[in-house]
């Protein structure tokens, strides 16, 4: 922290020397600042008129069920509240209930109404779709006992693409893609093209090409050689 003061604000490095940094203190301020952005969401939940709920649920590294839930909400002005609600960590089980319970919790601490609720989207999971002993069937059974419109159910659309790129071969596709756009941006010279930009062609780069094809955008964008890199739920990133 010191070594990056030095280089970034070197007049203010007695400032943060003065800072606690210990682990402890570390914690604290880290339980303030989520204690402080709870309570900001709890004064925002009586004024949104309807609101959605996306959860998805995943196991660290020490075995430990992860069940993360944000909410977004729409008021009677139309703003719209998108925020992280809650992390819960479920031991042992994470069967339907299991995860309905830690919902219906979060509710209570955040004086959500169930009748507000209008969309759950989910990872498409037994234990969250499920229409018996799913969490979706377990929260749209207590919609109807308090005669509630139920609300919408959708399955993620990442988790989606993440469950076609199992069975889909994309090898044939990004290699050419890769291969046209590193083509398009390699620092070479283009002589046989002259006649085709208004700027001429000879001696120039393929990039400065591609600036003359389109002046008018000429400094909104930049060519960058392009690698097939995948994201952690398996999907090819450009």
């Amino acid at each position: 922290m010191l070594a990056v003061t030095n280089e970034v604000c070197p007049e203010k490095i007695k400032l943060f020397e003065e800072i606690s940094l210990s682990t402890r203190t570390c914690v604290r301020r880290t339980e303030e600042l989520g204690n402080n952005l709870f309570s900001q969401l709890k004064d925002i939940i009586p004024s949104l008129d309807c609101f959605s709920i996306a959860i998805d649920e995943s196991t660290d590294i020490s075995d430990t069920a992860q069940l993360l839930i944000f909410i977004r909400g729409i008021d009677k002005e139309f703003n719209i509240y998108e925020e992280f609600a809650d992390m819960c960590n479920i031991k042992g089980t994470t069967t339907g209930e299991d995860i309905f319970k830690n919902i219906e919790n979060l509710f209570e601490k955040l004086g959500l109404s169930l009748k507000k609720l209008i969309s759950i989207t989910t990872d498409g999971g037994k234990n969250m779709s499920g229409i018996h002993k799913g969490f979706v069937g377990r929260i749209k059974t207590k919609m109807i006992d308090n005669k509630f419109e139920t609300s919408m159910v959708f399955h993620c659309i990442i988790h989606q693409e993440a469950l076609c790129c199992k069975v889909l071969a994309w090898k044939n596709v990004m290699d050419t893609v890769i291969s046209t756009i590193n083509y398009m941006v390699t620092i070479t010279t283009v002589d046989d093209l002259e006649g085709d930009f208004p700027q001429g062609g000879k001696g120039a780069t393929r990039p400065r090409l591609l600036t003359a094809l389109s002046p008018q955008h000429a400094g909104t964008f930049s060519l960058a050689p392009l690698h097939n890199v995948r994201s952690h739920h398996g999907l090819p990133c450009v």
